[in-house]
């Protein structure tokens, strides 16, 4: 179900595992587009209180925004985090695991 942006999502840059995840597995997918629903939304997902306010007051100033989500199946538990970047252009998506990775997108 569509939800309403609060932001611009800007370009979406996504990590090579999760992309090669999303391609192979329809329940992750699935779950990818819901995070990334949440996260335009201002719902941040698993942060812990003192990031989401720092999120909150960082949306209108253009700072970066972090939001990560978690999903627990069967077969492997993940977290991804989604990056949105000062200029506002990049939201990447990236195992938690991994963070690096959001240097390698870039």
């Amino acid at each position: 179900m569509p939800v309403a942006e609060t932001f611009k999502c800007g370009r979406l840059l996504v990590a090579q595992g999760i992309n090669s995840r999303i391609a192979d597995d329809l329940g992750f997918s699935k779950f990818i587009v819901n995070a990334l629903n949440r996260h335009v939304s201002c719902d941040w997902g698993e942060m812990d209180e003192e990031d989401k306010q720092e999120n909150d007051y960082a949306l209108d100033k253009y700072l970066r925004l972090f939001s990560a989500y978690e999903l627990n199946d069967q077969e492997k538990s993940v977290a991804v985090q989604v990056v949105r970047d000062i200029q506002e252009e990049i939201k990447a998506l990236v195992e938690k695991e991994n963070p690096e990775a959001v240097q390698q997108l870039g």
